[in-house]
């Protein structure tokens, strides 16, 4: 089954569905099915997809793009997933995924359960207020299980995930920005901002791989992610206005007032 996949240089296919079958064969094992997980000692048998690093904008180009995605007519959901990447720094599979369950809008909190992270711990995204301004009407009447941006057209089925790289196309930043680009170019906004890297790591679940310090980035942190994300939300809309991100451009004054937040 994985032969034809190499054969046909489709290495990254490859990879995928010897993931899937792997999990399938350890949950034979684990239930007694089978007393093998044959993919376990298939390690090197394949050629390894080259890692590709994602196209991303420089800090000072986002202001471009987010002003074309003030005037990008797509569907709502397929906008709202992007913002809701822009304004807290999630993964793409993150946002597609979000059920309603998930929010709390009074607390202004986002709490990603274990089995969604990448590194399977329950995470929490601070919500600055234009977050909650955007989930008010995305959350009316939903069930607490369901997609709060689900596939257009419908209302079970998890959105693309090309559907972010589709937009990104249509806004004409083929080939220079990929979703999870959008998140790298967040994280290397705040840090030009001044905001200490641990902080801006917590927001990006970056954690260690120790439970306790996992435990640490999601709690102790949480509140200058709060003012962080706050701020970078503020920013945002200044960017709408077709003005660049504060503290980017070399102002000393306006780095030392975002470290005054962070």
């Amino acid at each position: 089954m994985l032969q034809p996949l190499e054969d046909a240089g489709k290495l990254e296919t490859l990879r995928r569905v010897r993931q899937r079958i792997g999990g399938v064969l350890s949950f034979a094992v684990q239930t007694g099915y089978t007393k093998n997980n044959p993919i376990r000692d298939m390690q090197g048998a394949f050629q390894a997809p080259e890692r590709e690093h994602f196209a991303s904008l420089q800090p000072q180009e986002l202001t471009e793009f987010i002003q074309r995605l003030g005037s990008y007519q797509g569907h709502q959901n397929t906008l709202g997933i992007i913002w809701l990447i822009l304004l807290c720094a999630c993964r793409t599979g993150e946002a597609r995924g979000a059920q309603a369950k998930e929010f709390d809008l009074d607390a202004a909190q986002w709490t990603v359960p274990l089995e969604r992270m990448k590194k399977r711990r329950p995470h929490v995204f601070p919500l600055p207020s234009q977050a909650i301004e955007l989930l008010h009407p995305a959350l009316a009447n939903l069930e607490p299980d369901d997609l709060v941006f689900p596939c257009p057209g419908t209302r079970e089925q998890m959105a693309s995930e090309n559907i972010v790289l589709q937009a990104i196309t249509k806004m004409g930043f083929k080939g220079r920005l990929t979703g999870h680009g959008i998140r790298a170019c967040v994280a290397t906004s705040l840090e030009e901002m001044g905001y200490p890297a641990s902080v801006v790591k917590a927001q990006l679940a970056h954690s260690k791989d120790n439970l306790t310090d996992a435990a640490y980035l999601r709690g102790v942190h949480l509140e200058p992610r709060m003012k962080m994300m706050q701020v970078w939300a503020d920013t945002l809309d200044l960017m709408k206005q077709g003005l660049p991100i504060p503290g980017i451009a070399k102002a000393s004054g306006n780095i030392r007032k975002f470290e005054r937040v962070a």
